[in-house]
């Protein structure tokens, strides 16, 4: 099931951007922002990052996991600097 809908909505990501130029993929709307392609890549990145957590995790454990508070995740009242940057 989750395997489906991370499909659906990379399909979804890929549909939305088919048909953009090179010139539209790559150009950043300011110094401090990524382009589309950097935007693209981090998305690879990270889906990579977790599907790769994920399949550890189906393997069974092999250490102990500790419970970690992930609220600032969704606080955007601060800009954090991903720990995968585009190039």
């Amino acid at each position: 099931m989750v395997l489906e809908q991370i499909q659906a909505v990379r399909d979804e990501v890929l549909q939305s951007v088919k048909g953009l130029s090179d010139e539209e993929l790559n150009k950043a709307p300011s110094a401090e922002s990524w382009s589309i392609a950097q935007v693209l890549l981090h998305l690879q990145q990270i889906e990579s990052y977790f599907l790769s957590l994920m399949d550890a995790a189906l393997q069974g454990p092999n250490e102990e996991v500790k419970e970690r508070n992930l609220a600032y995740v969704t606080d955007r009242s601060h800009k954090a600097k991903s720990p995968i940057d585009p190039p």
